[in-house]
């Protein structure tokens, strides 16, 4: 469960930033505040962070049935999703969008051992 969810949500937020880098620098050439394109792209994505947890528990609650409480699925699960996205953030910026995938690949295997 958390290793599909912590990988798919990285791999889904690999594009955040790293699709838009001639974008910044053209409108950070511009004089464009880079804090407030951060914020912006920040804010967009955001909202997902808030649907995934949302809809993969949707489908996994009903097909599993647990014991424990909806409420505190969704708060790990909406942990897990905030914390691969900031991962998948930091390697768009430093690594071409193929390695970028690979590295979020090891590392969500990686980082549950």
């Amino acid at each position: 469960m958390i290793i599909g969810l912590g990988l798919l949500s990285t791999v889904s937020a690999l594009k955040t930033f790293g699709r838009d880098r001639v974008v910044y620098w053209r409108e950070a050439s511009s004089g464009l505040n880079p804090l407030s394109f951060f914020a912006a792209l920040d804010t967009f994505d955001y909202t997902g962070v808030v649907i995934k947890p949302a809809v993969f528990l949707a489908l996994y609650y009903t097909f599993t049935q647990p014991r424990g409480d909806l409420f505190a699925y969704y708060l790990v699960t909406a942990c897990i999703v905030y914390c691969c996205t900031g991962l998948a953030y930091l390697l768009s910026l430093t690594q071409e969008l193929a390695s970028a995938q690979l590295s979020a690949a090891v590392l969500a295997l990686v980082n549950t051992l």
